[in-house]
């Protein structure tokens, strides 16, 4: 998809992430605090950059035609069990046009590419169709379904879908698109 690019998270995305991630509607599907902190995005930008100094996660700040609508990420990446964790948000005026799943398959060829994983899993609230449908079209597969456990933003028994996407996945997906 023409326009949409992903730039390892840096000072030049704070404002952007600031003004889309203080929408409620971002917080209200995602793991993103709602209401957002005031200085939020700066404290986003401190996680990532330690997160990346440490190896354990790698975030982007999703662009289009050089502007941040979004951001994705790798994160908890274990070389030692060979996973980590994708997740990802798109800003809401941008919903619906293909951007995340764009965003999400540059991010996963990086990860298959550059990180010592085999095996990436993501999770994302049933209620959310579109995300559901994000990860289908990436080639994710649902392997459980629990009960909100862990984020007190939402009731303990909110439904969570558990997906997860291995490099073979990937590899025979991208061979059969070539």
């Amino acid at each position: 998809m023409a326009g949409i690019a992903l730039e390892f998270a840096h000072q030049r995305h704070v404002a952007a992430i600031q003004r889309y991630a203080s929408d409620p509607a971002i917080g209200a599907l995602s793991n993103v605090p709602t209401p957002y902190p005031a200085d939020g995005a700066e404290q986003w930008l401190a996680w990532a950059e330690g997160e990346r100094e440490a190896g354990s996660g790698i975030h982007f700040a999703v662009t289009l035609d050089g502007r941040c609508i979004g951001s994705c990420g790798l994160t908890g990446i274990d070389g030692m069990a060979r996973r980590c964790q994708f997740g990802y948000w798109i800003a809401q005026p941008f919903w619906g046009q293909g951007y995340a799943t764009e965003a999400g398959a540059q991010a996963l060829q990086y990860g298959f590419d550059e990180l010592p994983v085999d095996t990436v899993e993501a999770c994302c609230l049933l209620r959310n169709p579109a995300s559901l449908r994000v990860l289908e079209k990436l080639g994710f597969n649902k392997f459980a379904e629990t009960s909100n456990g862990c984020d007190p933003k939402w009731p303990a028994d909110e439904p969570i879908g558990h997906f997860r996407l291995n490099r073979a996945q990937w590899q025979a997906q991208h061979s059969q698109a070539a």
